[in-house]
């Protein structure tokens, strides 16, 4: 072979080797890349559990007032992520037994994403182990016995434990009105027994003494037996954390029986209720309340819209409403992952002040007031 006809083929070698390695002819259009269907645009619904009859009625009705208020204003606002709120309302009477039945319902029948309650403790306590079980969350925006602290890890509130205001109850007592001795006339629920409780430890630690103490049960009609024991102790001041229906009784028959040493209760005392029924026998009477002052311009809403002054809890259910919606918004509806952003939540400045939570789901940190019953009227003394 001569040495022209070899390079003649080296070259055309070199040529071909060179053409394998251009990109490949363009194939057919590629069709439309599959995008997966829009998200549902069905309500996100929650349930709600309070107490709408009752003793306590207004406490849970003032408490629903504030979550319709913010749940307006939240599909007013386009709701969550483009879908509406929905809430479905269940009485829970104030009644573990009533409590657990709705939390059943809502969870199981209603399929809601989440619940804001109980308000009675009692109620919250009733459901949490239900709402543990199947993994769903619970906001209470009125639940303060310390027992809510152990009642679950989905279990949070934005309302202050009585860790908090029993001892507040017991330093007013002492340092405010001068008691040495007081004598104690507490609910006998899962409200009224801690609270007691936290109250005693914290007095005695100031010096004080507990010269009597006697628990009723909330739907008692004849406290005189009580009353007169605690009147022979010659107290300075009564304790007496009890829900209204009790305190409007106890009023009545302390004034009766010439108990006139100031009477102090806790925040289930706060009720339209203790004046309309103790009538007369109200005026004076004191109660420790979670401090707050809502914007003025909320407040005036708020009672343009209800017709009513803001009752004790609608400002937090208003508030626990409005965080329940903001995580649902950057978390969607799964209920580890909403457990897991109210933890890490900073600090939400709502109408009942900057809310955020501890390892146990409590809310951070607590203030209170002292409101007195004065010209049919509770006003804010201290």
């Amino acid at each position: 072979m001569n040495g022209k006809y070899v390079i003649a083929l080296l070259v055309l070698g070199v040529l071909l080797a060179g053409c394998t390695n251009q990109p490949p002819a363009a194939g057919p259009a590629p069709g439309p890349v599959p995008v997966e269907p829009p998200a549902t645009k069905e309500p996100i619904k929650l349930g709600f559990i309070g107490p709408l009859s009752g003793d306590v009625a207004a406490i849970g009705i003032g408490s629903k007032e504030g979550v319709e208020m913010a749940v307006e204003e939240i599909n007013q606002a386009g709701g969550i992520n483009d879908r509406k709120v929905e809430v479905i309302y269940e009485d829970g009477k104030c009644s573990g037994a009533a409590a657990a039945s709705a939390g059943n319902k809502l969870i199981n029948l209603d399929k809601v994403s989440a619940i804001i309650g109980g308000l009675c403790s009692g109620e919250t306590l009733a459901v949490a182990p239900v709402a543990e079980k199947a993994g769903v969350l619970m906001l209470s925006s009125c639940s303060s016995s310390p027992k809510v602290t152990e009642a679950g890890d989905y279990i949070f509130r934005d309302y202050p434990s009585d860790e908090f205001q029993g001892a507040f109850g017991a330093e007013y007592a002492f340092n405010e009105l001068k008691a040495r001795k007081v004598a104690i006339i507490y609910s006998l629920s899962d409200w009224g027994v801690p609270i007691k409780d936290r109250f005693k430890a914290r007095f005695t630690e100031l010096g004080g003494t507990i010269v009597a103490e006697e628990g009723v049960d909330d739907k008692i009609q004849d406290t005189r037996t009580q009353l007169m024991k605690l009147k022979s102790a010659n107290p300075d001041a009564v304790y007496m954390p009890q829900y209204s229906g009790a305190t409007a009784i106890i009023l009545k028959q302390a004034k009766e029986l010439g108990l006139t040493v100031p009477l102090l209760g806790g925040d289930a005392g706060n009720d339209p209720k203790v004046i309309e029924v103790g009538g007369s026998a109200a005026e004076g009477f004191l109660s420790t309340v979670p401090f707050s002052e809502p914007p003025k311009e909320w407040e005036a809403a708020y009672t343009q819209r209800t017709g009513h002054e803001v009752r004790l809890c609608g400002v937090h259910a208003y508030d626990a409403a409005k965080i329940m919606a903001k995580a649902l918004a950057v978390v969607g509806d799964d209920a580890s992952k909403l457990r897991d952003y109210l933890y890490a939540m900073p600090p939400y400045k709502g109408m009942s002040g900057e809310v955020s939570f501890d390892r146990n789901g409590d809310l951070k940190g607590a203030r209170y007031s002292v409101l007195q019953v004065k010209n049919a009227k509770f006003e804010k003394v201290y």
